[in-house]
């Protein structure tokens, strides 16, 4: 069974494999991402969150294209890596610190909770 969650991305080495201008262009637009959630976040009718909303979508397809074609050998891994701003993830439920099992959980082992450790002693 391959562990499709043991790869990890680290963003500071692919933010510094980029190109100067590759750079620029994510972070241009991860800038106005950010200030774009601050708006949705500062207003509370529909007319006043309206142009956030629609920047939105905007805003969000065009990070995605970017980071795309800066990284592209990174999208198209098999299996895909996961941000290593998550740490630790269960190799066999891929829950995490932040999305722990439904009757909770913590670390048998570094890759595998206690929760899936006991279904393998429940089924062993």
């Amino acid at each position: 069974m391959v562990d499709r969650f043991a790869t990890r991305f680290d963003g500071v080495e692919a933010w510094a494999s980029l190109t100067a201008e590759q750079r620029n262009e994510i972070g241009a637009i991860a800038l106005e991402v950010v200030v774009n959630w601050n708006g949705m976040d500062a207003y509370e009718s529909a007319a006043e969150t309206r142009p956030f909303g629609a920047a939105d979508s905007l805003l969000l397809d065009a990070l995605h294209a970017s980071v795309n074609e800066a990284i592209p050998d990174v999208i198209a891994a098999e299996p895909l890596p996961v941000p290593s701003i998550l740490g630790q993830v269960c190799r066999r439920c891929g829950c995490s610190d932040e999305d722990a099992c439904d009757d909770g959980c913590g670390w048998h082992v570094p890759d595998l909770c206690t929760a899936c450790a006991q279904d393998d002693a429940d089924h062993g």
